[in-house]
């Protein structure tokens, strides 16, 4: 008896990670008998934008679509892997048996690189750690936005301590004799008072806090809900009192540190401090704690933060300048780098949202688990692809793969999608039932950086032709279609944003939802550079080997760079010179372009994917002649770059000097689905949700639909296939999924929650 029949049949469209959260969920314990999964994807690999392979030419060395880190802010995708990790069920003795041997929380010092009056300087600073850990099931209780205003307004206070004693340290440079002056004495008597100040409005917040624990563990939803409207209410008034004496002493500081910002310890104390005042005052003058982060989504964030700072134009500029220390320092544009967000690739023209950004920043500085951000002791599609693979194999899932998805057609009505065009790319081999995708190295099953020519017809052939199959202008065979009620019943759409002009021309004619959507919702393409070198990175010039570095650059198309020399253990590069890696180094940033692409289907040569690679591998080439001396000062000087440490497995076959590069691995990443999903001002409102296309058998997953983060990231993409997920089957319950509605009082998901999560 077929098992199958009855089952309601789901073809997911699509690898990546809102996809294969959607599969996970649809085929767990709760609901596996009731659903048919198959995935169709293009291309030999699972991944999407986060895809990754193992290159044997190389070593078996990983190749990234970028960097790549997660963040102990993920609490619902760390809840997935961790339960992918236990389903899988490894031999303790086998690599990566359990989840905290494949993740690892990235604790150290942490620099921003910061260009000040032509000169350059390293904003070094060692982030909190904790015991928590992300994903855990207690983590289902997610609390209001005003209940973490104490904790902000308490940091506030020790900046500005901080900010003070940096002063008061640069003045007695100045004047030895300097001791406890009167005027020193009003500031220590100041800092003492703001201190005060913060630590008992804290002690109001965490109070309210104990009580909503308390009431919701007891009384269910309705009490807590009231408790939150009457804290807000008096979080706004109480909260914008202590605000009014924390920007008093604020604007005093300035009067002071405007003198000594040539010091740069002076001036990183006092954007912390100017900054985060800002972000504050923000959230009480705009009440955003009742109308949430979405009402300031239209205005960018450094716009918006420019309204609520107190204004510090640097020395020699008049005070109704644009020109602003804290708004042009490192972490006002850290959030821009992370999440590349310059309309058309363009690093002069910073956009992004300012309700995303806030949402961010709260969550980021104040709900982590373990660490900020956590690290994967191999790739993307080694850590979380390969083992998501496996078990839902296991659950009967289908896989086709080589299988490009055209177009989905909706029916006479417009009301439901009927068929779906797919092309198959190649043929399997004589023999060959299905495609087996993936290989062994070090005793990990991993993705290849290619597919597995054998296992494919005339494969041979085909790698000598240098077919690439992940290529949306690659190879394809006659199409066939899907048709509803025969081949699926629902359908997923995982397929990337950038791809959807492309394969949902129907959707965008007929909904202007749609339409709205692929015209509002930016997206970029993105570049990397991976680089193994051959001394380790304190022996490049570089002092903090071994940490994640978000580094600013207002001078090229790299605007991050970030060491990953922690993955050297699973990597077994080696030259036939006999050099080895020491240190592996990744370039990121936003990839220039001339002309927005949004609701268009782009040319061949506008995709082509080799000069695209070329472009970026001369990209490269220049900011590691021009500018990497600024990180690595031992192995660079400016206009030079010592390309003997590269190291190259074929020397053999390049000469010496900058041609080394081409033995290290550079990547555009111009394909339709390979583009970063933007948050560009004003775009929140027209991302659609997952569980309402507008269409009744059509769900969508993926970071670019409306997810709590909205912005490009695994967190958002996993909450879109849990949404995705539950619009089909009802499971996971919405308050199972973390954060759902954190600063958004207004979400539509409240009323649906039988308590808040």
């Amino acid at each position: 008896m077929d098992k199958n029949r009855g089952r309601k049949k789901v073809a997911i469209l699509g690898g990546g990670v809102g996809a294969m959260t959607a599969a996970y969920q649809l085929t767990s314990p709760e609901v596996a008998d009731e659903y048919d999964v198959t995935v169709y994807q293009m291309g030999w690999r699972l991944g999407g934008k986060g895809a990754s392979g193992r290159n044997a030419e190389y070593g078996d060395r990983i190749e990234e679509h970028g960097a790549h880190v997660w963040s102990g802010v993920y609490d619902n995708a760390f809840r997935v892997m961790r339960s992918v990790y236990a389903e899988m069920d490894r031999p303790s003795s086998a690599i990566h048996a359990t989840w905290q041997e494949a993740f690892r929380p990235l604790k150290g010092p942490m620099t921003l690189m910061e260009s000040f009056d032509g000169d350059w300087s390293e904003w070094t600073f060692d982030p909190p750690t904790n015991d928590l850990l992300p994903g855990e099931p207690d983590a289902k209780l997610f609390l209001p936005l005003w209940a973490y205003i104490g904790e902000g307004i308490q940091m506030a206070g020790q900046w500005f301590g901080d900010s003070k004693r940096a002063v008061h340290r640069k003045k007695q440079e100045a004047r030895p004799g300097l001791t406890k002056a009167p005027s020193v004495v009003a500031h220590g008597a100041g800092i003492s008072g703001l201190k005060a100040s913060a630590t008992a409005v804290g002690g109001v917040y965490r109070g309210a806090r104990a009580v909503h624990r308390g009431l919701h563990a007891t009384v269910g939803r309705a009490l807590p809900d009231l408790l939150d409207r009457i804290v807000t209410t008096v979080a706004h008034h109480v909260g914008g009192l202590v605000l009014a004496v924390v920007r008093f002493f604020v604007r005093w500081q300035w009067k002071s540190v405007r003198h000594h910002l040539a010091d740069p310890e002076v001036r990183k104390h006092w954007i912390f401090l100017n900054f985060a005042v800002g972000l504050l005052s923000g959230l009480h003058e705009d009440d955003i704690l009742r109308k949430g982060v979405k009402s300031v989504d239209d205005e960018d964030f450094r716009d918006w933060l420019g309204k609520h700072i107190v204004p510090d134009p640097p020395q020699g500029t008049s005070a109704g300048t644009q020109s602003s220390v804290t708004l042009d320092s490192p972490l006002a544009f850290f959030l821009y780098d992370a999440d590349f967000a310059y309309l058309d690739g363009d690093p002069t023209r910073p956009s992004y949202s300012a309700g995303v950004a806030i949402h961010s920043l709260v969550r980021l500085g104040l709900t982590w688990k373990g660490s900020i951000l956590w690290g994967m002791h191999a790739g993307m599609g080694d850590v979380i692809f390969a083992p998501i693979y496996e078990v839902l194999l296991r659950r009967g899932v289908r896989f086709e793969f080589f299988q490009k998805v055209k177009s989905l057609h909706l029916g006479e009505d417009g009301a439901s999608v009927e068929a779906i065009t797919v092309a198959p790319q190649v043929e399997l081999a004589p023999g060959q039932e299905r495609y087996e995708p993936l290989v062994e190295t070090g005793g990990l099953p991993v993705w290849p950086s290619e597919p597995r020519w054998d296992q494919l017809k005339d494969g041979v052939q085909l790698q000598a032709d240098g077919m690439r199959f992940e290529d949306w202008y690659g190879p394809e065979l006659e199409p066939y279609q899907l048709e509803r009620g025969r081949h699926f019943d629902e359908v997923v759409l995982g397929i990337s944003l950038g791809g959807v002009p492309y394969v949902a021309t129907e959707l965008i004619e007929a909904d202007e939802n749609w339409s709205a959507m692929v015209r509002e919702v930016a997206t970029v393409p993105t570049q990397s550079a991976q680089l193994w070198l051959d001394c380790d990175t304190v022996a490049s010039g570089w002092p903090h080997a071994g940490n994640p570095t978000i580094s600013c650059y207002d001078v090229a198309n790299f605007t991050g760079w970030v060491d990953y020399s922690f993955l050297l253990g699973h990597e077994f590069l080696k030259s036939s010179t006999g050099q080895r890696p020491q240190s592996i180094q990744y370039l990121v940033g936003a990839m220039r372009e001339e002309c927005d692409p949004r609701g268009r289907i782009q040319t061949a040569d506008e995709l082509h994917q080799p000069a695209a690679n070329q472009r970026i591998r001369d990209e490269a080439v220049d900011f590691l002649e021009r500018y990497m001396y600024r990180i690595t000062k031992n192995i660079a000087r400016p206009g030079a770059f010592d390309w003997a440490h590269l190291v190259d497995p074929h020397l053999s076959r390049r000469p010496d000097g900058s041609h080394r590069i081409d033995s290290q691995y550079c990547r555009g990443n111009v394909q339709p689905s390979e583009r970063y999903v933007q948050s560009v001002p004003g775009s929140m409102k027209f991302r659609l949700r997952p569980e309402e296309s507008g269409f009744e058998n059509l769900w969508l997953a993926g970071d670019w639909t409306w997810s709590n983060f909205n912005c490009g990231c695994v967190e958002g993409a996993v909450v879109s296939g849990l949404l995705a997920a539950h619009g089909i089957s009802g499971a996971p319950a919405l308050d199972s999924i973390v954060g759902l509605t954190f600063c958004y009082p207004h979400s539509p998901y409240r009323a649906r929650m039988t308590r808040r999560s």
